[in-house]
């Protein structure tokens, strides 16, 4: 969610990222390790798309 001073306020990871992520996991510290890879990248892709989205950072 983006709130109207341009402020992320929440954010929702799809199901499917945490069934495709416990395929390799052998126990729960994997589990946790392999899905905050998987939300972190997915997080860095958002930020692009919404920087890129909203106009060029300021400096």
């Amino acid at each position: 969610m983006l709130t109207e001073f341009l402020q992320i306020k929440r954010l929702s990871f799809l199901d499917i990222m945490k069934e495709d992520s416990g395929a390799e996991a052998e126990n729960k510290d994997e589990q946790f390790e392999i899905e905050f890879a998987l939300m972190t990248g997915e997080l860095a892709l958002m930020l692009a798309d919404l920087t890129k989205a909203l106009g060029k950072e300021k400096v």
